[in-house]
């Protein structure tokens, strides 16, 4: 069968890669197009993944607007000449719209309830909405849930090995503790009247936490010139080995708060949104207790993360909860894979 994946965002390469592969393998045509946007172009050129760059993301809403049409124009020219039979993406933001007016099925997922601007583009052009079962909202009759995490596609244990080569990368003794910190830009559709940690906050978080652990940072936006000199230095494809291995995650991210819950690493995020209002990160707080989440940042969660840093039991219980998450959730790749060719 003739397939498009569509990749806008970095987050896209893992959740689909091993799917693609697999794929391929089964002799399915595979044609994969991208947003040139952070890592995304870097990552599928890593996994040796052949791809088509349909735009590049810019700041500002209208340039938006214009990247938006542009890259349904032109994928519309490729689902039509290379005649694909069934589109995936997650979102569907940028290709629904596309393959709805060619009468191609797209299969869509999401994980992220607050992105009302993408779902309000996409829905009433999608055929299938995949989401954890998990999902807060209601998504009408196209929504199907299923026991999983987008996370588990990439680093269930059937396909994640965690090198502890990165330790040498890193700089880090192998029982050295070591934090890893995240702060986004807040420019993504999602995070439209939402905010992050200020600069004063940052510089506490980071001052204070570096008193009992090394400190790496990754940030989307540029660093203050103290922070800078945080900044983690690995090659961007090992940072799922540097969070195996790392002593706590603190971040705006929870994408990587997630990531962290399926590796079995302590994660703290500022979700800068109502306690509950994401599925996936409700359910591995209040279920499964592998990570915390907080609207707002309070001095309270550095004392948390020293106390918890310096607790056996805690690690203990946490490592417990991770193989029960596991235990009870899917192979989310296999599902994936299953599910297209039963589309066949």
């Amino acid at each position: 069968m003739n397939i498009l994946f569509s990749i806008n965002h970095p987050a896209h390469v893992h959740f689909f890669r091993n799917s693609i592969e697999i794929l391929k393998k089964r002799n399915h045509k595979i044609w994969v197009t991208a947003r040139d946007k952070e890592m995304t172009i870097p990552l599928l050129k890593h996994y040796n993944i052949d791809f088509i760059v349909l735009s590049k993301k810019r700041r500002g809403y209208l340039n938006y607007v214009k990247e938006y049409f542009s890259h349904q124009y032109k994928l519309f020219n490729i689902l039509r000449d290379k005649r694909i039979r069934l589109v995936l993406s997650i979102g569907g933001i940028f290709s629904c719209l596309s393959a709805w007016s060619l009468g191609i099925p797209s299969i869509e997922f999401t994980d992220t309830e607050d992105a009302w601007l993408q779902h309000f583009l996409t829905y009433p052009f999608l055929t299938i909405l995949y989401t954890p079962s998990c999902y807060s909202s209601y998504m009408g009759k196209k929504q199907v849930r299923y026991q999983g995490y987008h996370e588990l596609a990439y680093l269930h244990p059937n396909y994640f090995t965690p090198d502890s080569s990165v330790l040498d990368l890193l700089g880090v003794e192998k029982d050295e503790k070591y934090i890893i910190i995240r702060f986004v830009s807040w420019t993504a559709t999602h995070d439209l009247g939402h905010s992050g940690l200020s600069l004063e906050m940052k510089r506490k978080v980071v001052d204070e936490l570096s008193k009992y652990a090394r400190i790496f940072i990754t940030s989307e936006d540029p660093l203050s010139e103290h922070l800078e000199a945080y900044r983690i230095r690995i090659p961007f494809e090992r940072i799922h080995d540097a969070l195996y291995f790392s002593s706590y995650f603190f971040g705006e991210s929870g994408t990587m708060a997630s990531e962290c819950a399926m590796l079995g690493v302590p994660a703290i995020q500022i979700s800068g949104l109502p306690s509950g209002s994401i599925g996936t990160l409700m359910e591995l707080e209040q279920i499964y207790s592998l990570i915390k989440v907080y609207e707002r940042f309070n001095v309270k969660i550095i004392d948390e993360i020293i106390k918890n840093m310096n607790s056996s039991k805690f690690y203990k219980n946490l490592s417990k909860n991770n193989r029960q998450m596991i235990k009870d959730k899917i192979d989310v790749t296999k599902y994936i894979v299953d599910l297209i060719e039963g589309a066949k």
